[in-house]
């Protein structure tokens, strides 16, 4: 859910969303990519860019997802979030607001080191470290920050091969040949392939995401993106207006059906 803070239900001017990320969590969202910001005298909050034309307490947003952590057991979250500076403090005043809220932090996964194997959901779940949280645009942490970064929020470069994400039409999206290219840091492990499918345009347009939140598209172009690069699978599909098309359905059948591949190999 790319920008799940900015949504018509939260009162943002120019929404990324109409629904909130808590009925997209309940409907079976389980990513989020959300822009943290300095808002002077608010303090630090989710906001899209500029503080004024909406916001959101992270600790409220940190509390939901834990209640909802504690009604489904079974569940992981995934949280990426677009720090507002290179600033040491913000990344800090980040991680104050998640250690203000009860066991938050206690649910959080560490990965012991960026070219270690990601363990399977299943272990994630049984050790009850079901929140996994990426930051970029924030200190890189790996180099005189070491020390200083929290070990819980991980460099999302570091993990994270992506699409590119400044498209401005529909047409842009259908050009796999350039959709479908992928930025790599050098250092990169590689372990996880993020697929931008969204139109960047100063103001979201819900006509957009109803044409390319479909079956057809996303299946042709994850099909695509997989073929042009070594059919790497895709992990993470980021869209806005997330309650328009069939992503939900799309999603849930892949996984289904890469689950059931996986338990062939093991």
């Amino acid at each position: 859910m790319h920008n799940a803070m900015s949504t018509s239900d939260d009162n943002f001017m120019l929404p990324n969303h109409v629904l909130g990320m808590e009925k997209a969590l309940d409907a079976g969202y389980r990513g989020f990519m959300l822009d943290v910001c300095d808002c002077g005298s608010s303090g630090i909050r989710f906001c899209h860019g500029v503080c004024f034309i909406g916001t959101r307490s992270l600790s409220t947003v940190f509390q939901n997802l834990v209640n909802f952590l504690d009604r489904n057991s079974d569940e992981v979250v995934i949280l990426e979030f677009q720090m507002g500076s290179s600033s040491m403090d913000l990344l800090k005043n980040l991680f104050g607001e998640m250690q203000s809220v009860d066991r938050f932090i206690d649910m959080m996964y560490v990965h012991p080191s960026k070219n270690a194997d990601w363990p399977l959901m299943s272990e994630i779940i049984s050790r009850d470290k079901r929140i996994i949280a990426f930051q970029h645009n924030g200190p890189s942490c790996n180099n005189a920050y070491t020390e200083a970064c929290p070990t819980q929020i991980h460099r999302w470069w570091d993990h994270i091969i992506a699409t590119p994400f400044a498209f401005s039409s529909v047409n842009d999206i259908l050009d796999f040949p350039k959709s479908c290219l992928l930025y790599i840091e050098e250092e990169s492990s590689r372990s996880f392939l993020n697929l931008n499918h969204f139109i960047a345009n100063s103001i979201p347009d819900q006509r957009n995401a109803i044409v390319i939140n479909t079956e057809e598209i996303i299946k042709n172009r994850v099909s695509a993106c997989s073929e042009m690069n070594d059919r790497i699978n895709v992990n993470f599909i980021t869209v806005d207006f997330w309650n328009s098309g069939d992503v939900l359905d799309i999603v849930n059948a892949y996984n289904k059906a890469r689950s059931k591949a996986l338990r062939r190999t093991l």
